[in-house]
């Protein structure tokens, strides 16, 4: 454990990273702002409490840590450029609903316990949006996420079988919701930014798409291995 908390004035750039032996760290109550918190490539493991930093936001990353549970956040009303928690072996329900800064590049990969993430309501734009090869069970509630675009990418959760979406108009350069459980028909007539590339391949119970009319273009859509049925309008 390496315990800094003695420190009430810790905030700013926070780098940690690169220690692979360094299993937790203690923190105390700071009202700073961070601007950036790396602690990833390190030994965490267990529950990552950082409740007592109300100014967290910028580049948040603690990905790779393979033995990281959880990680408990406060509320904060600062703006997320960045948020990763990749190859971790976060578990269960990852709660972000006190984060309604979030926005930017939002990556969560690799974490085969996780069955769901908790969003609030965010106005923030997000360019990169990817949660693949973790156990997202159910419903994926994004409705909340209204500057949602750029590329998105939803996969390989098995037990996926449907995602709400936001209602908006902005550009999806990448959309790929490919080898999930996602059932019946989906419905995407709120999102008329689509474009680019589209990807709902490997969906064996998938058995329409509703699209809303939009002049973008697509150079690149996928929809094999589904159970698309009747008319594909």
């Amino acid at each position: 454990n390496h315990d800094m908390s003695m420190l009430p004035g810790l905030g700013g750039q926070f780098y940690i990273q690169d220690n692979p032996l360094l299993t937790s760290i203690t923190h105390t109550t700071s009202t700073e702002t961070f601007s950036l918190y790396w602690a990833y490539l390190c030994g965490l493991t267990g529950n990552h409490d950082m409740s007592m930093f109300p100014n967290l936001g910028g580049n948040f990353n603690v990905s790779l840590n393979s033995n990281l549970t959880g990680i408990t956040h406060t509320a904060s009303t600062e703006v997320f450029s960045d948020y990763n928690v990749s190859f971790c072996d976060l578990t269960g329900n990852h709660d972000m609903s006190m984060l309604p800064g979030l926005g930017g590049n939002f990556q969560i990969w690799f974490n085969s316990a996780l069955t769901g993430i908790t969003h609030t309501a965010s106005t923030e734009i997000f360019s990169f949006y990817s949660v693949i090869d973790c156990d997202l069970t159910g419903n994926h509630d994004i409705s909340m996420l209204t500057g949602l675009g750029g590329d998105f990418t939803v996969g390989a959760n098995s037990n996926l079988t449907s995602i709400t979406f936001p209602n908006n108009s902005l550009t999806f350069t990448d959309f790929s919701l490919q080898d999930n459980n996602l059932i019946g028909n989906l419905d995407l007539s709120m999102l008329s930014g689509l474009g680019g590339g589209f990807n709902c391949v490997q969906n064996p119970n998938l058995t329409g798409v509703t699209h809303a009319y939009t002049p973008n273009v697509f150079n690149d859509y996928r929809a094999q291995s589904c159970d698309l049925t009747g008319n594909h309008d």
